[in-house]
C-alpha cells in the first residue's frame, strides 16, 4: 500500500545519517549492462550515480531526488533486469538497520492509532487541559 511506503520514507527522513535517495539493487543477473541498469531506473526519475558490482550481483542508485526512490520501491514487486526480478531497497548503512526498523514500528503505532480514531495523546485529558505543574522557586 502507499502509505507503508510513506512510513519507510518519513523514517529514512526522521532517521538522517544515510543518502535518503540511494536505492540498493540485489539479485542483478552478470549479463546485466550499466547501462540496462541506469535505462531501467531512469524510468523513476534523474539518476545521480550509477554503481554496478557485476560480478557481485548488486548495485546502487543514487538519484537526485528521493521522492524518486518512494516511486521505485512502490513498485517493489515489478522491477526485472534482463527478464530477472531484482530486489530494490533504500541503501541503509548497516549500523542505522536496526534504529531505521524501529522509527518504522513507531510511525506505523502512530498511524494506526489516529486510523482508528484515537486522538493524539496531548488532547485526550477530559476537561481543562492540565497545566504544567509549578516548578519550585530556586531559593535565592
Amino acid at each position: 500500500s502507499g502509505r507503508s511506503m510513506n512510513i519507510a520514507a518519513q523514517a529514512a527522513r526522521n532517521l538522517g545519517g544515510f543518502v535518503p535517495n540511494k536505492i540498493f539493487i540485489g539479485g542483478v543477473p552478470i549479463t546485466c549492462t550499466e547501462e540496462q541498469l541506469r535505462s531501467y531506473f531512469e524510468t523513476f526519475g534523474r539518476i545521480a550515480k550509477v554503481e554496478l558490482h557485476t560480478l557481485r550481483g548488486f548495485g546502487y542508485i543514487t538519484y537526485e531526488s528521493v521522492e524518486s526512490v518512494d516511486g521505485c520501491l512502490e513498485k517493489y514487486e515489478e522491477h526485472y533486469l534482463c527478464k530477472k526480478w531484482v530486489e530494490v531497497k533504500r541503501s541503509i548503512p548497516r549500523e542505522l538497520i536496526d534504529a531505521y526498523e524501529r522509527e518504522q514500528r513507531r510511525l506505523h503505532t502512530e498511524v494506526a492509532a489516529v486510523e482508528n480514531g484515537e486522538k493524539p495523546i496531548e488532547t485526550q485529558a477530559k476537561g481543562e487541559p492540565s497545566l504544567p505543574a509549578p516548578a519550585n522557586p530556586s531559593p535565592s
